[in-house]
């Protein structure tokens, strides 16, 4: 099956909420074609607009389930802005209320969150795919409940594109080793191992054509390409790798 991706490409008409701190997004009203759509708009420079762009589309070519990008300009600045629906669905953060949790309390909160997490049908897929794209940065704060499933979002902090404070950590492994038994361990490692085994070297360049197309140059998208499709047949030992059948410390 073929897999179409594409991207709204509108017009900020104006923002709806106060300017928000830098990077956060903001809640704004953008046409795209004939119709206004309330979306959450997030400015980013062109470094870090090309990994989010290329992350997003590149979830949907794997089949995951992830809000759909779009790209919006403010035609009073000329500034380019990253759009996506919003959604009803909150992050995980603040589905369980970990900020309200008293800390004594927070350890058996994480338990339960990521006992939720590894029991969903999407995760080994999505485990597998975050270790082909080097996401660093896969804390709970950019999971998405999306029905009875979760879907990844923010994509900054992957490819070749992580700041250099980002330890080379998949998170989502770390999740598993950290609260799963070892049985429930193997379990998911095979599950994540087969899920590679329908991963296609062609994902990346269908992104790539995608973005080209757009009005908008942003420079990186050859070159992330090439750096998925040389990480490509690694998946499967790097996720051998991760998972280690033993425990350790929790960290989200």
């Amino acid at each position: 099956m073929t897999t179409t991706l594409t991207l709204d490409i509108g017009t900020i008409q104006l923002f709806i909420d106060d300017a928000s701190p830098s990077g956060a997004p903001r809640v704004a009203l953008a046409r795209f074609g004939k119709a206004d759509q309330r979306v959450l708009a997030r400015h980013a420079s062109a470094d870090r607009l090309a990994p989010e762009l290329f992350g997003a589309l590149f979830a949907s070519a794997a089949g995951l389930k992830a809000p759909k990008p779009g790209l919006a300009n403010d035609p009073a600045t000329g500034l380019w802005w990253l759009t996506s629906l919003p959604t009803g669905m909150p992050d995980l953060s603040r589905r369980f209320n970990i900020e309200k949790i008293p800390p004594a309390a927070k350890q058996a909160a994480f338990a339960t969150v990521a006992a939720w997490i590894t029991s969903r049908r999407q995760f080994p897929a999505m485990l597998a795919w975050d270790e082909w794209i080097n996401n660093r940065d896969r804390g709970i704060q950019n999971l998405l409940i999306d029905g009875d499933d979760c879907a990844p979002a923010d994509h900054q902090q992957a490819f070749d594109c992580h700041d250099e404070d980002y330890t080379d950590v998949n998170k989502l492994a770390q999740l598993v080793n950290a609260t799963l038994a070892p049985a429930a361990q193997m379990q998911i490692k095979r599950g994540a191992v087969r899920a590679t085994m329908t991963f296609s070297a062609d994902w990346p360049r269908m992104v790539q054509d995608a973005l080209t197309a757009l009005p908008i140059k942003l420079g990186k998208p050859a070159a992330l390409r090439q750096w998925l499709q040389s990480r490509h047949p690694e998946i499967a030992q790097r996720i051998e790798n991760r998972i280690s059948g033993g425990q350790t410390n929790l960290a989200l």
